[in-house]
């Protein structure tokens, strides 16, 4: 059999001995996998961070290697079971190694918060009603539990959302000792 086009055979769909029909028995499917799309599944939370031209890093278990890509589509409904939104990512695929149905990891380079407050994850603990908390200063020496409200969380970095203003000062690295040292005074 001759190819109608050039490409790498991605699926075989007959086997040897079987009863083929032109025009009407689907044999192979053939790409070109020097680019691809890559199908990825977005929560509902995250549907205001994603848009058409969005850039994005994808990454695989497989390979150490990060895959840039951009948002091509979005879908228009939710899947009803999953409570997700599709959206479509075209990439090049440098040395063909991602591959049909692989899992990946995507991240949607959706922009910065402008005026954001982020600690390092260390300085947001967890109450035993598991409600976040920082430890922040109220007076000369003296820093107390405050409770906050939280965002994103981002390479090393928690946004907060609400329980601090800018200029607050927090303890970062070392308060989960705080935490245990106040729970050994009770």
């Amino acid at each position: 059999m001759r190819a109608p086009i050039g490409g790498e055979v991605v699926e075989q769909d007959v086997s040897a001995g079987q009863l083929v029909q032109p025009g009407t028995t689907q044999c192979f499917m053939i790409s070109d996998t020097s680019s691809v799309w890559v199908l990825v599944n977005v929560y509902q939370k995250d549907l205001p961070y994603v848009r058409v031209g969005d850039t994005v890093t994808i990454q695989t278990d497989t390979y150490p290697q990060v895959f840039h890509g951009k948002i091509s589509y979005v879908a228009a409904s939710l899947d009803s079971s999953t409570r997700t939104l599709q959206a479509r990512i075209e990439t090049s695929n440098p040395g063909e190694k991602l591959k049909k149905d692989m899992y990946v990891t995507a991240t949607v380079n959706a922009g910065k918060v402008s005026n954001a407050i982020a600690l390092p994850d260390a300085a947001v603990l967890r109450d035993s009603e598991n409600q976040p908390f920082v430890y922040a200063k109220f007076s000369d020496n003296q820093f107390g539990r405050r409770a906050v409200s939280l965002g994103e969380s981002v390479e090393g970095k928690t946004q907060i959302t609400g329980g601090l203003k800018s200029g607050d000062q927090v303890i970062g690295d070392g308060s989960l000792f705080l935490q245990f040292a106040n729970s050994l005074q009770r």
